[in-house]
C-alpha cells in the first residue's frame, strides 16, 4: 500500500509541474494574440476611413440645389421698396417721343434725387493760398500754470500741517516742563516758518529761564521788528538786564508801558530792579511801591524790596520785608531762603547792639 501511495504521489507531482509549464505557455500565447487583435482593429479602422474618403471625393459629389428665395432672404439687407408703374403701349409711345413737350407723363420732383457733390480739399497740407494765415495752436499755458499753483498750494498746506503738529508738541513739552524737547520742537517750527510768533516767544522765554540772554535777545528783536507787543518788550528788557544793559532795558519798559493792556506789575518790578542796579535806590523804591499796590504778596517783589532797603541801610524795614518773603516763599529749602535767614539773624544782632551800646 505504501508503495502504491508513493507512486501516486509521484504522478501527481509530475502532473502539477506539467500544468504550471502549460499555464506559463498559455500566457505567452495570450499576449501575442492580444497584439494581433490590436493590429487588426487599427488596420480595419484605417481601411474604413480610406474607403469613406474615396467615396466622398469621387462618388459622393453632386451639384447643390440652391433655393433662391431662402438664400436671398438670409443674405440681402432690407431696403425700401419703390413701386413702379406698369408699362403699357401708350407709355411706350410716349417714351419714344422724347422731344414732345406736351407729353402726358411727367416726372415728379419728389422722385428726383438731388446729388450734392462731396467737398474735397484740393489744397495740400503745408501749402497756403494767398492771403491765408496758418493758425498754430498754442499750448494751453493757463491750465499748466493752474496745475502748478494747485500743486504748490497742496505742498504749502502739507507743510503748514506739519508745522502745526510740531508747535502742538512743543507747547505740550513746555507745559510739562520738558524744556529740552520743547526747544527741539520750537526749532523745527522755525525751520518751516522763521517768523512764527508763538515759537519765537516761547523759545525766548525758555532761554531766559536758562539765563541764555543773548540767544533770547536775538529772537525777541525779530518779534519787536515784526509787531510791537508789551510782553515782547518786557522779555527783551529782562534779557537786557541779564546782559547788564540797564538803560536799554528801561527804554523798552517805558515803551511797553505806553502800549495797550501792558503787564504793569512786571513792568514796575523790572523797572525798579534796573534802577537799583544803577544804584538809583530812591527811584527804585518808588516803582517797587507801585508794584506792591498791585500784588503785595509776591515773593520776588518782597525779596528785591528787602535787598534795596538793606543797601540803603534801612535795616529795620529791610528785616520786615525779609520776614514777609520767608512767609510767602514757596520753596523753604532753597538757597535764597537760607541766605535770608542768616541775614535776618545778623540784622537782629546788629539792631540789638546798636540799641544797647
Amino acid at each position: 500500500m505504501s508503495l502504491l501511495n508513493e507512486a501516486l504521489r509521484k504522478k501527481n507531482t509530475r502532473n502539477d509541474e506539467k500544468v504550471k509549464i502549460n499555464l506559463l505557455r498559455t500566457h505567452k500565447y495570450k499576449g501575442k494574440s492580444k497584439k494581433k487583435r490590436v493590429y487588426l482593429i487599427f488596420a480595419s479602422v484605417f481601411l474604413c476611413i480610406n474607403t469613406f474618403l474615396i467615396w466622398f471625393l469621387f462618388l459622393g459629389q453632386k451639384k447643390p440645389i440652391i433655393n433662391i428665395n431662402k438664400s436671398a432672404s438670409k443674405s440681402m439687407i432690407p431696403v425700401k421698396v419703390i413701386q413702379r408703374k406698369t408699362v403699357t403701349k401708350e407709355t411706350k409711345k410716349s417714351n419714344n417721343k422724347e422731344s414732345n413737350p406736351n407729353s402726358k407723363f411727367q416726372v415728379s420732383k419728389d422722385s428726383i434725387k438731388k446729388i450734392t457733390p462731396e467737398k474735397t480739399d484740393d489744397s495740400k497740407p503745408g501749402k497756403l493760398e494767398k492771403g491765408e494765415i496758418k493758425k498754430i495752436k498754442k499750448p494751453n499755458m493757463v491750465k499748466r500754470s493752474i496745475k502748478k499753483k494747485e500743486a504748490g498750494e497742496l505742498g504749502e498746506h502739507h507743510e503748514k500741517r506739519i508745522e502745526e503738529v510740531f508747535l502742538k508738541k512743543a507747547i505740550e513739552y513746555h507745559r510739562r516742563n520738558h524744556l529740552d524737547k520743547a526747544i527741539k520742537m520750537y526749532k523745527e517750527v522755525l525751520k518751516k516758518d522763521p517768523v512764527r510768533y508763538e515759537a519765537l516767544y516761547n523759545l525766548s522765554s525758555i532761554y531766559l529761564k536758562f539765563s541764555k540772554y543773548s540767544q533770547a535777545c536775538l529772537l525777541l528783536n525779530k518779534l519787536k521788528d515784526k509787531n510791537k507787543d508789551s510782553r515782547v518788550l518786557l522779555n527783551l528788557a529782562v534779557a537786557e538786564i541779564g546782559m547788564g544793559r540797564y538803560n536799554e532795558a528801561i527804554k523798552h519798559l517805558m515803551e511797553a508801558e505806553k502800549l495797550k493792556d501792558p503787564p504793569l506789575f512786571d513792568i514796575y518790578l523790572h523797572h525798579a530792579i534796573a534802577l537799583s542796579r544803577l544804584n538809583k535806590l530812591d527811584e527804585a523804591m518808588g516803582y517797587y511801591k507801585k508794584a506792591e499796590k498791585l500784588n503785595p504778596d509776591d515773593p520776588v517783589l518782597l525779596f528785591n524790596m528787602a535787598v534795596a532797603l538793606d543797601k540803603s541801610e534801612k535795616y529795620i524795614r529791610a528785616m520786615k520785608y525779609y520776614i514777609k518773603f520767608l512767609n510767602n516763599a514757596s520753596d523753604q529749602s532753597s538757597d535764597t531762603v537760607r541766605d535770608v535767614k542768616k541775614r535776618i539773624y545778623l540784622l537782629k544782632r546788629y539792631i540789638n547792639v546798636s540799641n544797647n551800646p
